[in-house]
């Protein structure tokens, strides 16, 4: 009997769905390279706006001292801490703005890549991409994703007003609270896919979420640090479809 779905092995499917996309089946990139050109190029595009104004928002935000003296001098440097905060916060929105959009205008291609990740599975043969049953699931794929986007920025909005009304308290709170719903949304992003193909209605897959919270907790952390890390989150996506895809077929099994 195989051992139940905690945390650490929830984790470990980000590992999985990275060995069974890059290196068990290469040929599955006929389904995830045009969103990640797309993706990549918006990101870029992102990345280079940063660069143009994160010293003009830093400015709007607090103006560099023209004053002389050790006064001056600590306060420039301030400013150029304010500066490179800035760029970072400017990058993790970049980041995020790729994920959200991108996981929009993409998800007829991942949709399509969960689907042939569980027949590999459960046939263990490889087929063409099928332009017609593409086509037929773009619509749903789409409509699926918006949902799922409205609902986490509905979730966020309560959590961004408290950071806001209640100072250091609230704060800490809302940084909490958001991690969890970011992390959760993760998991339930890419293990709704199979569970939308099955038709299983949305009371039966947050019980699905709720029975195994640890696992998908744990996949969602992982998904999670890989956005963080440069040039690796411009991969994350097919390897978060297909882990997600993994650990839903062996979650609904047990």
């Amino acid at each position: 009997m195989a051992a139940p779905v905690g945390f650490g092995r929830g984790a470990g499917f980000v590992m999985a769905g990275a060995r069974f996309v890059f290196f068990r089946h290469p040929g599955l990139i006929r389904y995830w390279i045009f969103p990640w050109v797309i993706n990549t190029g918006v990101f870029f595009l992102l990345c280079f706006a940063v660069w143009f104004y994160f010293d003009d928002v830093a400015n709007w935000i607090w103006l560099p001292s023209q004053s002389t003296g050790a006064v001056g001098i600590l306060m420039r440097g301030l400013h150029w801490v304010l500066a490179v905060v800035v760029a970072i916060l400017m990058l993790g929105i970049a980041v995020v703005l790729m994920v959200l959009v991108g996981g929009v205008l993409a998800a007829p291609f991942y949709d399509a890549l969960s689907e042939e990740v569980e027949r590999l599975v459960q046939r263990g043969v490889d087929a063409p991409l099928s332009v017609s049953a593409f086509l037929r699931d773009a619509f749903r794929a789409v409509g699926l994703e918006l949902v799922k986007l409205v609902l986490y920025l509905a979730a966020l909005v309560p959590v961004w007003l408290l950071g806001l009304w209640l100072p250091v308290v609230g704060q800490v709170i809302a940084t909490l609270a958001g991690f969890v719903f970011t992390v959760t949304y993760l998991a339930l992003e890419h293990l709704d896919r199979p569970a939308a193909r099955r038709g299983y209605s949305i009371s039966r897959r947050l019980e699905l979420l709720r029975t195994r919270f640890f696992a998908a907790f744990g996949f969602g952390c992982a998904v999670w640090c890989l956005m963080l890390v440069p040039l690796v989150n411009l991969l994350f996506i097919p390897v978060a479809v297909t882990g997600g895809t993994l650990l839903f077929l062996e979650l609904d099994e047990t």
